[in-house]
């Protein structure tokens, strides 16, 4: 597989606007580091949650960089884990929350893209997770 070009997915896509570097002093409720996925998702959810709420968001390089622009901006419901170490950890009630809460934030994810008009390429392409024998059972579960 070639190597993708570029420092990040979503630089190759399109350029978001550079805004300057915070100078002086700032009164906030919220700061989040990190203008990743996860930390503006936060971000939109705390200003919905309260429209009053002053937020600021912390990038060292431009949004979307890193991490977040790197994988091209996949939001899933796969575990790094398994259910079964979730609810040897958790408890039963709490790992099977767990997914149910990712399956939910996706579809509050595909409601903002939608009600915003943003050309986010949403898809929902599933996931098919195997086993090759019993041994692999318990991993999958």
């Amino acid at each position: 597989m070639p190597a993708r070009p570029g420092p990040s997915w979503w630089l190759d896509r399109a350029r978001p606007p550079l805004r300057p570097a915070l100078e002086g002093d700032r009164r906030c409720d919220v700061v989040i580091v990190g203008g990743g996925l996860t930390g503006l998702w936060s971000a939109i959810r705390l200003i919905e949650a309260d429209p009053g709420c002053r937020v600021i968001v912390l990038e060292q390089s431009t949004v979307g960089f890193g991490a977040s622009g790197c994988n091209g901006g996949f939001a899933m419901t796969m575990m790094a884990r398994n259910l079964h170490d979730l609810a040897r950890k958790l408890g039963a009630a709490p790992a099977q929350a767990v997914p149910l809460q990712m399956v939910e934030t996706l579809a509050e994810i595909e409601a903002f893209c939608l009600a915003e008009g943003l050309a986010a390429e949403l898809t929902r392409p599933g996931l098919l997770t195997v086993s090759n024998g019993p041994e692999q059972d318990v991993r999958i579960l």
